[in-house]
């Protein structure tokens, strides 16, 4: 639509092709930024139809990424950026520009996005496994969200080019940060709208001092935009962190990495140790109702034995 803009340069263009290349895929970018500023109102209003809240800064997220197509989410381990993800394709998948997904995930958080995404959102799932044959069974769905593992992806790139994903997602990123790995180098042929990227390794300075190829950088965020991080550090940041995440509907991973921070805690300074646990305990005998998760209460009363209380998966 704004190609005509470059083409005063002709000549010169003609003997640059990368370069026109280059302008030409800018170009795409700006108008799809632009496209999604006017659209930016009806995505955030889908956001309202989502099974469950998010945090304000889950939403800041949410809305940086809608508001530029591509962004690399660091926060922090616990601080919900499956969530933020699954907000974002419910918010895409309503508004009918997202009509297929592709959720790029390690294989032993498949089975965790599955049950995360149907807490948030009522979008189609469906978790890519078994044989070949089923597998490309899968590719051939016309709509909805496909989970599948970075090593399928080496396998079933044809499947999923012509799924034609209009939005993927790569969870725990940091897993391809090097681009001369076949694994990335399949990835980055897929070509879609919309790109999230989440990881919760720790980012000191720029992308490029931590060895990430440029390449790669330019894969992730075309032309450069929004990179947001939460830092901790100080301790209320941690209580805060560490009250999400000991709650039994915790991810399992960050659940038991949080009891055992916990009880280092407990050992080193028992009186603040005392002071920390999850919603339900610190609201316990203050606020009602002492659990915050509404329907998805876990079905354990933990602020009565708290932290021997057995956590049910």
């Amino acid at each position: 639509m704004l190609a005509p803009a470059i083409r005063p340069a002709g000549r010169a263009m003609k003997r640059d092709l990368p370069t026109a290349h280059f302008l030409n895929r800018e170009l795409g970018i700006l108008a799809h930024r632009l496209a999604l500023r006017k659209v930016l109102p009806s995505l955030l209003r889908a956001l309202k139809s989502l099974k469950r809240d998010l945090y304000p800064y889950q939403r800041e997220g949410v809305e940086r990424f809608l508001l530029s197509g591509s962004l690399l989410l660091g926060d922090d381990m616990g601080l919900g950026k499956t969530a933020q993800a699954i907000a974002s394709c419910h918010a895409l998948w309503h508004t009918g520009h997202a009509r297929r997904g592709l959720l790029i995930v390690p294989a032993s958080l498949k089975g965790q996005w599955e049950r995360e995404w149907k807490l948030f959102t009522d979008a189609p799932i469906a978790v890519v496994d078994g044989g070949p044959l089923e597998r490309a069974r899968l590719y051939r769905r016309g709509k909805g969200f496909l989970v599948v593992n970075y090593e399928q992806v080496l396998k079933d790139l044809e499947g999923m080019q012509g799924f034609r994903p209009d939005l993927v997602v790569l969870d725990e990123a940091q897993r391809i940060k090097n681009w001369e790995t076949r694994t990335a180098a399949t990835i980055k042929q897929l070509q879609p709208r919309y790109r999230l990227v989440l990881t919760g390794t720790p980012f000191e300075n720029r992308l490029l001092e931590l060895g990430v190829p440029l390449e790669f950088a330019l894969y992730v965020l075309p032309n450069a935009k929004t990179l947001r991080f939460v830092e901790s550090g100080s301790l209320l940041a941690l209580l805060h962190k560490w009250t999400l995440r000991t709650c039994f509907n915790a991810q399992e991973e960050i659940y038991l990495a949080s009891m055992d921070e916990l009880e280092q805690v407990r050992a080193a300074h028992p009186r603040i140790g005392r002071h920390i646990g999850p919603p339900c305990v610190i609201r316990n005998g203050l606020i009602s109702p002492r659990c915050t998760e509404g329907s998805h209460f876990c079905g354990v009363p933990v602020w009565k034995d708290f932290p021997a209380a057995v956590r049910r998966l």
